[in-house]
């Protein structure tokens, strides 16, 4: 197969993904030596953004940084964004129970928040629509959880919008799997739910 025909392969999928690796281009090409060169000329010609390294995308959002940490969700304030709970402007905040460094970080020039979880409160979340793609993120009773587990700050705005989407049986089975400790704290934030 011709060197073209690659590019064309490449561009195809890079449409069709939110965010890839390396690893995937080099499953296209078959040459690891090719797939590094085409990835690093086409970083240098704007055509892709690297997120962090070895994941890219064709597109600048820096949310879709989700997919280079996975698993991993979408959570916390923007995550109350997403389901329009939080009127407030919010940066992308991963998710995820991977060891890695937390905190912020600059992707495609916008600040990207980072959080590590306990790998046993890893879960409650869906796949929402955002732009063309579905992007893993928190549902509602999950991140009211994670809001209070965190110690964020809640307005009580969101409490009032979110009083009548919250499945409150939900809510309760996802606060079953917490120590009994740290339940107590999250029911004590979200008593206004339950």
């Amino acid at each position: 197969m011709g060197k073209k025909k690659y590019v064309e392969k490449i561009i195809e999928f890079i449409e069709i993904t939110p965010a890839f690796t390396a690893r995937d281009i080099e499953v296209l090409t078959g040459s690891k030596e090719y797939a590094h060169l085409t990835l690093h000329n086409m970083v240098s010609r704007g055509i892709i953004h690297r997120l962090v390294k070895n994941c890219y995308s064709k597109y600048g959002d820096p949310t879709y940084i989700v997919y280079c940490y996975r698993p991993a969700y979408i959570g916390l304030e923007d995550a109350l964004s997403i389901h329009g709970l939080w009127s407030q402007e919010t940066i992308p905040v991963v998710v995820t129970p991977r060891k890695i460094r937390t905190g912020i970080r600059n992707v495609t020039g916008y600040n990207v928040f980072i959080r590590r979880i306990d790998p046993r409160y890893f879960f409650g979340y869906e796949y929402i629509r955002y732009n063309r793609f579905y992007i893993p993120v928190s549902e509602i009773e999950k991140t009211l959880i994670d809001m209070a587990y965190y110690n964020r700050y809640i307005p009580e705005e969101v409490f009032n919008m979110a009083s009548d989407r919250v499945d409150r049986q939900k809510l309760l089975r996802y606060l079953n799997i917490y120590p009994h400790k740290i339940r107590k704290r999250i029911i004590y934030r979200l008593k206004h739910l339950i």
